[in-house]
């Protein structure tokens, strides 16, 4: 069901991966955690979060210069792909 959700987005299978990590994980996290518990490269993980940040799928927070993300729940994630598929 997420995939097709991810789909309607636009978004890619890395994009889905990092946010399921970012999901199970729970808490703000920054990149680099959730890149390590992806497999990803930091740097790879922290384009696709800041991203999908940009389309409302994550949330941001700068806390002593280091950027935390948090993943939109799941509910909201499917209302946001209603919403797009809509137009």
């Amino acid at each position: 069901m997420l995939s097709k959700v991810f789909q309607i987005l636009g978004l890619r299978e890395k994009d889905e991966q990092i946010y399921l990590t970012a999901l199970e994980l729970g808490a703000m996290q920054p990149a680099s955690v959730i890149a390590r518990i992806s497999g990803f490269k930091r740097i790879d993980a922290y384009n696709h979060l800041c991203g999908m940040a940009e389309m409302g799928i994550f949330n941001i927070r700068n806390k002593n210069g280091v950027i935390y993300f948090e993943p939109r729940d799941v509910p909201s994630l499917k209302s946001l792909a209603q919403r797009r598929f809509e137009f």
